[in-house]
């Protein structure tokens, strides 16, 4: 390939890669794809790629390219001929780090929970504001859920701190596995968490939740263990919704209250 072009589509600060649609080989990917998909291993790697072809557009992020802290992407895909004649589709994604960490709050301390290593209310504002405007052009649903850990002040004040750090992280982890990369995880404070799951149905997140309600159930029987249970809200908005960031939180808050209660 020239080098010329190399080198200018390795300066642009966009995700570029060309896969074979055939072989499912990649023809060519510019330095912020490789150090992108470098840090998957192959199944992953390939598993992702496939997930934006067959969505036609993704809001994903990557950790630590070159020391240089956390990317976010928007991700969308074009099919066309390569050089050879080649069936190809070219995975495209547009940096939006800058729009999600402004200046004000570019510290790790300021957008990370120390506890889970989750991104904290800061980027869960942030995200749920960029994907209610996504969709209203794009026309992608996309469906949002609000967790709430119960009895966790009661474990944290009938056991011990330390048991009310672990009820945390188990969820975390029971959640964290049961969830896709492109998937946004969010502690909003104390017991609260947003996720954002970008083109899926609300009837897939709620299996998704309802199965990491029944594992937390059946994960030990300890004293404290056998407090551990999530209400949750789940909610799935399209371009036609006129709801606004606040509007959403407060109808998931509804929600997840009304399945506390029903308990």
């Amino acid at each position: 390939m020239d080098k010329f072009f190399s080198n200018f589509m390795n300066a642009l600060p966009v995700f570029l890669c060309v896969m074979d649609c055939e072989t499912n080989d990649f023809v060519y990917c510019n330095k912020m794809a490789e150090n992108c998909l470098n840090k998957m291993p192959d199944k992953d790697k390939f598993d992702f790629i496939k997930e934006i072809i067959s969505k036609g557009s993704l809001s994903t992020h990557f950790e630590s390219l070159e020391g240089e802290g956390e990317h976010w992407f928007y991700m969308e895909t074009v099919k066309f001929e390569w050089l050879d004649a080649k069936e190809c589709v070219i995975i495209l994604g547009s940096d939006q780090s800058d729009y999600i960490f402004n200046e004000n709050i570019i510290s790790t301390e300021a957008y990370i929970d120390k506890l889970t290593g989750l991104s904290n209310q800061k980027i869960g504002i942030k995200m749920l504001n960029k994907f209610i405007a996504e969709q209203k052009t794009t026309n992608v649903p996309f469906t949002a859920a609000f967790v709430d850990l119960d009895n966790l002040n009661y474990v944290n004040d009938n056991f011990s701190r330390d048991e009310g750090d672990n009820y945390i992280l188990t969820v975390v982890d029971l959640i964290t596995k049961s969830i896709r990369k492109s998937d946004i995880f969010v502690r909003m404070g104390g017991d609260d968490f947003l996720l954002i799951f970008p083109t899926c149905k609300i009837h897939v997140v709620n299996t998704i939740l309802q199965e990491v309600s029944n594992r937390l159930k059946s994960i030990g029987n300890s004293p404290a263990k056998s407090h551990f249970a999530i209400n949750y809200g789940v909610l799935e908005i399209n371009a036609e919704d006129e709801r606004t960031t606040p509007d959403v939180l407060d109808e998931l808050d509804k929600i997840m209250l009304n399945m506390q209660k029903s308990r």
